[in-house]
């Protein structure tokens, strides 16, 4: 609002010259001249206020902003959940867990990675679809590091152009010590610069003005509609640099403010041209000597030009009454608690009627009294600290989550924002108190935290329910093969149960792999692996369908260098996704190519077929999971849609790409897998010969003493008898008790335990049994990371799922008893 006084000097001159035109032209023309200076420089001094405002405003809202993220950096910087991740402590998130889950829970950040000490990337988010990201390389330079070092909290960066999409950002970088205050690695997140364009394109400069950001090198961060354009460095940052009086300067015909953005390195300016600036003065001029001019022509001129100003007075004055009432009327209706303090005495100026009740609600305001008679301290938000700290320092304050409890007991979370205000001379004119309920919010998110939890623990406890009852069919089908007399009808029938059961637990694996790939979760132990011998073996286990529709397989072997750094068995799962789903949708008698190559430094596998093919609009979506196109195909070819959307994910976390092509419906389809390569590894050196000597027995002098704990009584019954067929003495346990007391009575030389048991867990049993030096294999239905995990704590060699995979199983059993002799476990 423009102060009444500046409109009274305004008509003081004109009062003056009714006196004049009595008195003499001479004094008249005086006058004029005297107050055409007055009037004038006072204008030219409200043109620069008005401009330090604007651009003020301009770097209070950006340096808002970016302290919001630098704040929250800041927190995790010194969480110590935050050391244990770099630290790869156990019983610690995965890094990249933490890190999504961290930037999902802060929408104000655009993108999160982590680095260790020297730079190397360590994890990223968001990845973008498409785009590689270095892991292990260099993702911060030298002269960041060494900023953030120096700093205390977190050190902005100069604007650079993100690696994954080559969007201009920000990033905010914070190093995070251990305990020894040694550097563990850098937390960073980044902030898009086309997001802060958006909140300034809301904002009004005036006519010809253009507001610019000017980063710590000069470089300007945005185009005439505060798009994210970064230019060249800017050469007026060599006079913002060497500090122009009273934060504006004059260049060739424009008119230039500026205001750091502090602890930012940032500098928010303003640009208008001269002309345009000073046009208000000029004007001023002309009427002025307009008014001078009919002073001495006419005293009847004079008197109706006075009258016409008069008019304009009132017309300014109903215009700043309604304009008055008009920001009235929107503070008051605002949903946001808002009110001012005066920063001496720490009264409440004015608020707004949902500050009033939320500090009677949560303030302990009485509802007798005014707000305006109260004062900070007596309104008891938990903020005290705030206040003084954003009064003493300017910079203001957030606390998103403030627990607060209303008269009823119930808890509630509110946002609470401190921002001092200052006139164009730097004093203090208030402290603005914002406010807000954000309790719904807050409850929903933690509600879809929670629900997700469940889901996760659904999945895994479906999982086991579901393999258990396959654990005993597997066992009995496995020594029902094993008969003698077994004609040859049955052991057709068995292999029909067998392929069943093995297609129903591949079809649970699906379920939690979808599940991993989603969290991030998937593991992978990378090794160099032979990509042939992976493609042969997964041709092999493709063999009988292959075989039983009479399809033709064309394999060419083209690749020279074909070794990768991949999971081998994560590997072989999408390869034989690829094989098994062209014989799928391959009609009998039909033909499969498999081709492998190089391409560049790139391994490349291609599996065609002359089967059912691919409309063009649906190439992408096959990808989707539990997506097969149209119900009819779902209908004849059964699955649930996964094994595409499963191969092209573990392929992206091996940093590989998987594509489809295809001609069309009916003209067969091409699927491709791609991964860098690595050099052959050197051959093993042959071994030396054995020195003669007496072979040992083949079977110990007595049998070896295995104790079982299983609590589904049919998997207990075939586990049994699988054992006792094969020479092992076998003791059972339905629950941790009998097995601990087993244990503790009578000796053994392996454990195989469930995990999920009546009175307790499996490992429980197994640091019993550690504790005696026996050693244990767990075999559960439960297969997450985290069920692996703990079971590896609790001391198992192995982890097996149900149902068992009974050569898996033989094989383990004689690598444990043949590593120890005839001696005991």
């Amino acid at each position: 609002m423009v102060p009444r006084s500046i409109f009274q000097r305004r008509f003081k001159p004109l009062d003056i010259a009714l006196a004049i035109l009595l008195a003499g032209w001479v004094p008249s023309i005086l006058m004029a001249v005297v107050a055409y200076t007055i009037l004038a420089s006072t204008l030219d001094s409200k043109i620069i206020r008005d401009r330090r405002t604007l651009v003020e405003t301009l770097a209070q809202l950006i340096g808002q902003e970016l302290a919001r993220t630098r704040e929250t950096i800041q927190y995790y910087q010194t969480l110590p959940e935050t050391q244990r991740v770099l630290e790869r402590r156990p019983q610690a998130p995965s890094l990249e867990s933490w890190l999504a889950r961290v930037f999902f829970s802060q929408p104000r950040i655009d993108g999160l990675f982590v680095t260790d000490a020297s730079g190397a990337l360590l994890a990223l988010v968001p990845l973008v679809e498409g785009e590689p990201v270095d892991i292990g390389r260099r993702y911060i330079g030298e002269e960041w590091m060494s900023a953030a070092k120096e700093v205390k909290g977190a050190y902005l960066s100069p604007v650079y152009k993100r690696q994954t999409d080559g969007r201009p950002v920000a990033a905010i970088i914070a190093a995070v010590r251990g305990p020894n205050a040694e550097i563990d690695g850098y937390l960073c997140a980044t902030i898009l610069v086309d997001r802060l364009g958006q909140q300034l394109r809301t904002l009004q400069f005036g006519e010809g003005s253009t507001a610019q950001i000017i980063d710590q090198t000069g470089l300007r961060l945005f185009g005439t509609d505060f798009s994210a354009k970064v230019h060249a460095e800017d050469p007026l940052i060599y006079d913002l640099r060497q500090g122009a009086p009273q934060g504006h300067f004059q260049h060739e015909e424009n008119l230039y403010s500026f205001r750091p953005i502090p602890g930012t390195g940032w500098t928010a300016t303003l640009e208008q041209p001269v002309a345009i600036a000073y046009r208000p003065v000029r004007e001023l001029l002309s009427k002025t000597t307009i008014l001078a001019s009919w002073l001495i022509a006419a005293t009847g001129i004079v008197a109706w030009f006075i009258g016409r100003l008069y008019r304009r007075q009132i017309a300014a004055d109903e215009r700043i009454a309604r304009e008055t009432f008009i920001s009235q009327s929107i503070l008051e209706n605002m949903p946001v608690g808002i009110a001012l303090l005066d920063p001496d005495t720490e009264k409440f100026v004015q608020a707004n009627q949902p500050f009033v009740d939320l500090a009677q609600r949560f303030g302990g305001l009485p509802a007798e009294r005014l707000i305006t008679e109260a004062t900070f301290s007596e309104v008891h938000f938990g903020v005290a600290e705030m206040f003084q700290r954003v009064r003493a320092s300017g910079v203001p304050s957030l606390t998103e989550e403030q627990a607060a409890t209303s008269p009823d007991g119930t808890e509630h979370f509110l946002s609470i924002n401190l921002l001092r205000l200052q006139d164009a001379t730097q004093t203090t004119r208030g402290i603005l108190f914002l406010i807000e309920d954000h309790t719904v919010d807050i409850s929903l998110r933690r509600e879809l935290i929670a629900a997700n939890t469940a889901k996760d623990q659904f999945l895994a406890k479906l999982s086991h329910e579901l393999r258990n009852p396959l654990s005993p069919v597997i066992t009995m089908v496995a020594e029902l093969e094993r008969l003698a007399d077994a004609s040859p009808e049955m052991l057709a029938a068995l292999e029909v149960i067998r392929r069943n059961v093995e297609l129903e637990a591949r079809l649970i694996d699906d379920l939690l792999d979808i599940t991993r790939i989603a969290h991030g979760k998937l593991q992978l132990t990378p090794e160099i692996t032979d990509a042939h011998q992976v493609v042969e073996r997964a041709l092999e286990i493709c063999q009988k369908e292959i075989v039983a529709k009479n399809i033709a397989v064309e394999v060419r072997y083209s690749a020279p260098r074909h070794h990768v750094k991949a999971d081998p068995a994560r590997l072989q799962q999408v390869a034989w996704n690829l094989i098994k789903n062209a014989v799928k949708f391959t009609d009998a008698g039909g033909k499969i190519t498999i081709v492998t190559g190089n391409q560049s430094q790139d391994f490349f596998l291609e599996v065609q077929d002359s089967g059912l093919g691919i409309a063009p609009a649906r190439l992408e979506k096959i990808f989707r999971a539990f997506d097969q196109g149209e119900t009819s195909i779902t209908r004849r070819f059964g699955g649930l849609g996964l094994g595409l959307a499963i191969s092209r994910a573990m392929m992206r976390a091996h940093h590989g790409t998987l594509s489809a092509h295809s001609a069309g419906e009916g003209l067969g389809s091409t699927f491709r897998a791609s991964l860098a390569t690595v050099e052959a590894p050197l051959p093993a050196p042959a071994p030396l010969p054995a020195p003669d000597r007496p072979l040992p027995d083949a079977q110990p002098a007595t049998p070896r003493r295995i104790l079982l704990v299983e609590d589904h009584e049919d998997t207990c019954l075939g586990m049994t008898l699988l054992l006792k067929r094969r020479g092992y003495e076998v003791r059972t346990a339905a629950n941790v008790a009998t097995a601990i007391e087993l244990v503790r009575a009578e000796k053994f030389d392996l454990l195989l335990s469930d995990l999920g048991l009546p009175d307790g867990t499996g490992n429980e049993v197994m640091e019993a049994a550690r504790d005696h030096g026996l050693r244990g294999v767990a075999l559960s239905g439960f297969g997450m990371e985290e069920d692996l995990a703990k079971s590896r704590a609790a001391g198992f060699s192995e982890h097996l799922i149900k149902p068992v995979n009974i050569e898996r199983l033989d094989a383990l059993l004689a690598k444990f008893f043949s590593s120890t002799g005839n001696s005991s476990m």
